[in-house]
């Protein structure tokens, strides 16, 4: 099957190809935060929530789905942003790939492709 280039990403003689159906991924990943605005300052976060999925027994392997007759809108309203300051990645907010690692990593891309932007 065939595969349609959306986007690539190259630094440091690695690339992230996006493509419709994959993800390949060379020897150099894309950049951290702090060197994409290197003349601006990011502050440390004041706050922060780390998951333990692996010990949590509400999670139980949970993941999104469209009910039986949805359209599957939920995933694009999911993944609005609020005022250009809140972004929403993760495989419930990816139409395409949701239930997916790719669809989790795609959706991370996309938001980070979005903030850079600005």
């Amino acid at each position: 099957a065939e595969s349609k280039r959306i986007n690539s990403v190259s630094r440091g003689g690695g690339s992230v190809d996006l493509c419709s159906g994959c993800a390949r991924l060379g020897p150099s990943l894309i950049p951290a935060p702090g060197s994409l605005r290197p003349t601006q300052e990011v502050p440390d976060p004041t706050k922060y929530f780390v998951t333990r999925w692996s010990t949590d027994p509400w999670i139980q392997m949970a993941y999104s789905f469209v009910k039986t007759g949805g359209s599957g809108e939920a995933y694009d309203i999911l993944a609005e942003e609020i005022q250009g300051m809140v972004f929403f990645a993760g495989e419930a907010t990816n139409r395409h790939f949701p239930q997916t690692v790719t669809g989790a990593y795609l959706s991370g891309v996309r938001e980070a492709s979005k903030i850079a932007a600005f």
